[in-house]
């Protein structure tokens, strides 16, 4: 039994070592720096930039980039967040997004931090 305990402890600790601490800081980067913030949409892969931003989550659109301004307006999504953590992995139609140096028709570049080896982008959609 205390075996168990042991391993369930581990992989808990395990799990929080991997956790991407760039949601935090780009949530809370937000929630500071962005007038009204507590108002906007946010659409994203993961909850966690909304969840620190303290702000309404929309999932991240599943099908192609044409496709993705329109779905987002139709949600009346404010801000879409692209990383380089899991974006390249379960949506990588978009990971051509994390090029911030390059123009995205419909989006407007607001924020880019790094932390560690990962990117994390926030757009304004226009």
């Amino acid at each position: 039994m205390l075996g168990m305990g042991s391993y369930s402890g581990f992989l808990a600790v395990k799990k929080l070592s991997y956790a991407p601490y760039e949601y935090k800081i780009m949530g809370q980067w937000m929630k500071d720096s962005i007038d009204g913030i507590e108002d906007k949409v946010i659409m994203s892969r993961k909850g966690g930039v909304p969840f620190y931003a303290e702000v309404r989550h929309e999932p991240l659109y599943y099908g192609e980039y044409p496709g993705l301004i329109d779905y987002a307006k139709s949600k009346e999504v404010d801000y879409l967040v692209i990383d380089q953590w899991i974006i390249p992995k379960t949506r990588p139609q978009f990971a051509f997004l994390l090029q911030e140096d390059e123009k995205h028709p419909g989006l407007e570049l607001v924020h880019t931090l790094r932390y560690k080896d990962r990117k994390i982008i926030l757009y304004k959609i226009e």
